[in-house]
């Protein structure tokens, strides 16, 4: 087990995989064991896609380590459902403008474009300025998840968030001014972990809550809980809300209610299969009207157009 959480650390799930396969170093973990870990996972709260995902990477560290002869045979690792494994998270306008409002300034353009085009936060953060065009905006294949390099043309609103950017690509550090290399920056820092400012935004907005972590239910402005009487500290808190990939989620939506092709939204987002606008749940009670309408209105035209040819006949 030692060459396997070796192997999971250069993977970057350490803390995860770690919980899942914590066994007796000397012993080749069975199938019942690895089920149990994963359902004590999925009993700490994590969705069953969070503990497959785990599972699935502690499977890779099982495959490389029978590569390199450190174990015979791997045990089968069986997976969680992920029945009804649909993303509802999206963001309206007025909800995404006051959850802008209450984001701290230098986060509020990191948070836009993220809004605007769909990108995932580690591939916003690593953007700089020589990645930067007259007018477009192109992402690294390194720096890119699916590790495929994709532009965005700077257009409409990209527009004045590129200009507000270059304005603030000045960085006043011991008496001197610099130009910071990052087109998001904090403070000419890369944009690391930001989840209380955002939490605290989101609660700001009306789009977030911080819960309890005894009773579950949501504690007033001095985090205390009404109903437990205890006042908690803020790192103490459970965050229940909006989170930063619903930025994705709602992009990808917006995109395809706009008209755009799934082709075309795929290529501003970085999906790279369509299996993407099933998992999302982009339709919704409106488009479902719409659905019914046009079928109302195809149905009626059919019936038309028949009655139509039978009176020419």
């Amino acid at each position: 087990m030692g060459q396997l959480a070796a192997h999971v650390v250069t993977l970057g799930h350490a803390a995860a995989i770690l919980r899942l396969a914590s066994m007796q170093a000397d012993a080749q973990p069975e199938a019942n064991t690895l089920w149990r870990h994963a359902k004590d996972i999925e009993g700490l709260g994590y969705a069953s896609a969070t503990c497959n995902r785990y599972s699935q990477l502690l499977g890779q560290a099982f495959n490389w380590a029978i590569q390199k002869k450190q174990l015979a045979d791997r045990p089968y690792i069986k997976h969680l459902s992920e029945k009804g494994n649909v993303r509802r998270g999206f963001f309206e306008a007025a909800a995404f403008q006051a959850l802008l409002e209450n984001l701290p300034l230098d986060l509020q353009d990191f948070v836009h474009f993220g809004y605007l085009t769909g990108w995932r936060k580690g591939e916003i953060a690593s953007l700089r300025w020589e990645d930067v065009e007259i007018d477009v905006i192109r992402l690294r294949e390194e720096d890119s998840k699916n590790e495929e390099p994709r532009s965005v043309p700077i257009e409409g609103d990209l527009q004045d968030l590129i200009e507000r950017r270059k304005v603030a690509r000045r960085v006043e550090k011991d008496n001197t001014i610099m130009l910071s290399d990052l087109v998001f920056h904090r403070d000419g820092e890369p944009v690391g972990d930001f989840r209380k400012a955002w939490a605290r935004a989101c609660c700001l907005a009306g789009v977030g809550k911080m819960l309890c972590p005894d009773c579950g239910i949501s504690v007033d402005a001095d985090y205390k809980c009404e109903k437990c009487s205890r006042t908690w500290k803020y790192e103490s808190l459970r965050y229940k809300g909006k989170i930063f990939h619903d930025l994705r989620r709602t992009a990808v939506r917006d995109l395809v209610r706009a008209g755009n092709t799934e082709t075309v939204a795929m290529s501003i987002s970085g999906h790279r299969t369509r299996s993407v606008f099933d998992r999302y749940d982009i339709a919704d009670d409106r488009d479902q009207r719409k659905a019914l309408r046009a079928t109302q209105t195809y149905r009626q035209q059919r019936a038309e157009n028949q009655n139509a040819a039978r009176s020419i006949q």
